[in-house]
């Protein structure tokens, strides 16, 4: 499971990429920000825990997973 951002340009949407197959995340949470530091911030990992359909097979284009990041850090 990879956290995605997926769409036209300037206008993604958060997924998950889950066994090659693609969640809309705003169909299982609607009021779901945008995937940036207000998702991790207001508990939206737990809400990742959460069982849900194994998504669909999509030919979209793929944005940059997070949104404005504030700082990068690499290990």
């Amino acid at each position: 499971m990879r956290l995605i951002r997926f769409g036209e340009k300037g206008k993604e949407i958060p997924g998950l990429w889950k066994n090659g197959n693609i969640v809309n995340l705003r169909d299982h949470f609607p009021d779901i920000p945008d995937i940036g530091e207000r998702f991790f911030g207001k508990g939206g990992w737990k809400k990742l825990q959460i069982s849900m359909n194994p998504g669909q097979a999509m030919d979209v284009r793929l944005g940059a997973p997070i949104a404005s990041p504030s700082k990068i850090i690499c290990l």
